[in-house]
């Protein structure tokens, strides 16, 4: 398997910017999850907001709603 030197694989390193892409969108549009889940290569909002909630340590929804509180 093709290793970083940080000994990230390939695909963490794709998770990662698509991450970076999602918190983007969440902060600086009000595009619908399912509308930010197909731009940013997923199949559905589900299968983002789990990915999402797995990396960041909250759903999409919360971590937009809390954006806003600052």
């Amino acid at each position: 398997m093709l290793q970083t030197q940080a000994q990230k694989s390939v695909n963490d390193l794709i998770m990662e910017e698509k991450m970076a892409y999602i918190r983007r969108l969440l902060k600086t549009t009000d595009m619908t999850l399912e509308h930010i889940a197909q731009l940013s290569g997923f199949t559905n909002a589900y299968n983002m907001s789990r990915a999402f909630k797995n990396r960041e340590g909250m759903p999409p929804g919360e971590y937009r709603k809390s954006l806003h509180k600052k």
